[in-house]
């Protein structure tokens, strides 16, 4: 908790040194990606996430934290290829296709992102994100 309060304040290499004291958990990897992620540093975020995946290379919410954090970083076919994966092994997961879709707005391919928008909506999804997406 110390922790996360100086990253409130503003306080990261602070966080950090905290961060580095406490026993290593998924949990606290994922924090310190968000750290990093939170103050632009994505290039130090999607080092953490590869470290980790030496380590644990099955991890799927490593491997899509490190998608999300190459999508912040423009790098969008690696993105997309780590998203269309697992896609493979869940197809109908929203907030996966929600990532490719959006992904895919973000790359310059607003039209195949549509057209998974609308196959979300045809299947009643309602989330904000779905709508907006429609949208652009």
């Amino acid at each position: 908790e110390y922790a996360g309060a100086l990253v409130r304040v503003g306080m990261i290499g602070e966080a950090l040194e905290q961060y580095n004291q406490l026993p290593p958990s998924k949990e606290l990897a994922f924090e310190v990606i968000d750290v990093h992620s939170s103050v632009g540093n994505f290039a130090g975020a999607e080092a953490l996430c590869r470290t980790l995946l030496l380590r644990h290379p099955t991890d799927k919410d490593l491997r899509l934290k490190l998608a999300a954090t190459l999508v912040w970083q423009e790098d969008f076919n690696e993105a997309l290829a780590i998203y269309r994966v697992r896609l493979a092994i869940e197809p109908n997961d929203q907030n996966l296709l929600l990532s490719v879709a959006e992904t895919q707005t973000w790359s310059g391919s607003p039209s195949q992102a549509l057209l998974i928008f609308r196959g979300l909506m045809d299947h009643g999804a309602e989330e904000e994100r779905v709508r907006i997406g429609l949208r652009i």
